[in-house]
Parts: structure tokens; sequence; C-alpha cells
């Protein structure tokens, strides 16, 4: 099932600095992520997420093949950057209730505040693991039989 949340990035006039959003995920494992930049933010918006102090995502080096760190200082931790684009990739992350999963947003130099749009598609552990289901099977077979 996906879980939508709707990110507002406030402009730098209005809020300057990280804002964060706590997410509420159900348990089961995140098997795929999206994310939507609106059209406008001409890269300046930046967000990642969190589980707990923990940085998930992005990982890699910076997406910005002009990266200064005198202009956009907040990219060395790597964050998702955009303008009127789609970033989705496949994963395979456990999640269990009362995992602390948030989202830190910036706009560096932004005239206008923008919404970023984050997906998580979560599906049951039983059914992103089916081995662990034959296991179970396996494991009441051994019981039956006695061994």
């Amino acid at each position: 099932m996906w879980y939508r949340f709707e990110i507002w990035v406030p402009n730098t006039d209005t809020e300057p600095g990280v804002v964060t959003y706590s997410l509420r995920l159900p348990a089961g494992v995140i098997k795929k992520m999206r994310i939507r930049f609106p059209p406008g933010p001409n890269n300046k918006v930046s967000i990642r997420i969190m589980l707990g102090a923990h940085q998930m995502y992005p990982r890699g080096p910076p997406a910005i093949p002009e990266y200064d760190p005198a202009v956009h200082p907040a990219v060395p931790s790597y964050w998702f950057r955009g303008d009127d684009e789609a970033i989705e990739w496949e994963d395979h992350v456990p999640t269990k209730v009362g995992d602390h999963w948030s989202v830190e947003a910036q706009a560096d130099t932004c005239d206008h505040s923008h919404t970023i749009i984050i997906g998580f598609n979560v599906i049951e552990e039983d059914v992103a693991s089916p081995w662990r289901s034959l296991e179970d099977l396996v494991a009441i077979f051994k019981r039956t039989i006695g061994l």
C-alpha cells in the first residue's frame, strides 16, 4: 500500500533553516520510494529522509555536478534536490511500529514555499519475504512428524 506525505518547505524569508516532519509508517517492508518535486524550486529545495538519527535516503554522493559548498552548504550530508521531476527507486527496508521516520527539508534562497510529495510503498512482511513463510511451514512440518 502506498503512504503519501506532502512536505511543505517554507521560503527562506518565512522560516530559514531545516524544518523536520515526523512520518508514521506501518509495520512491513518498504519496497519502493517516490519523491515528486513540483515545477519551480530550480534545485534550491532539498530534502532527506531519516530513520531516527540515521540518514536513510539519499545514499551516496550529491547529484549536483556543479556542487559548491559555499552555495549549498547542506549538500555534504547528501540531499535530494529537484525541479519538476520524480525520483523513484526500489528497496527492501523492514519497518516496524514505533520507528521514528522523518523528513528534513530546506530551501536555499527561495522566494516561494514549495510542497514536495513523498511516497512509501509498504507491504506486509510475509508478502515481502515469502521464504519466511516457507520456513514457518517447514518448522510446523518438523514438529508434526517429530523432528
